[in-house]
């Protein structure tokens, strides 16, 4: 059984995480916000654009139903490409973003630089809701080894 390889990590620093690294099980140590008050500004990163994309869906939702009334509707045909534009723009910063928390949560932990980017791409937007709450409340457990897809974030 693998272990995490820099043993100096206190689990004062936040809360543990069971992932897998090429199929091996690791136990890393995530930062809290109280540790790390960088993730506040991450959080608050991926709310913003959280928020930008479900007000780009309402307006998608618009311009289907306004193509659907009328498929001749080339404004509203122009606005639906532009949205979709939009979309994958934000869902791309959303990825981003959420890397970067992953990112910022394992360097407040302490680990170095080489050792956190490597880490970090073990964990997907799925995992993202239970390492924010956990982070927000300064402790818990998260295993990951068990999930079904060991999925890392898209490119």
């Amino acid at each position: 059984m693998a272990t995490d390889t820099d043993k100096t990590i206190p689990m004062v620093n936040g809360f543990r995480v069971d992932v897998l690294i090429d199929d091996e099980p690791y136990k890393l140590v995530f930062a809290s916000t109280r540790k790390c008050p960088k993730l506040l500004g991450c959080l608050k990163t991926i709310k913003d654009i959280s928020r930008k994309l479900r007000m780009v869906d309402l307006r998608m939702d618009a311009a289907e139903r306004a193509i659907s009334a009328d498929s001749s509707n080339s404004k509203a045909l122009r606005a639906y490409e532009g949205i979709m534009e939009e979309t994958d723009t934000l869902q791309a910063a959303y990825y981003q973003a959420v890397g970067d928390f992953y990112l910022t949560g394992l360097l407040g932990a302490g680990y170095t630089e080489d050792l956190a980017e490597r880490y970090s791409t073990c964990f997907g937007p799925e995992e993202f809701l239970q390492m924010q709450a956990l982070c927000l409340t300064g402790g818990g457990f998260a295993d990951f080894t068990k999930r079904a897809s060991n999925s890392p974030m898209p490119e």
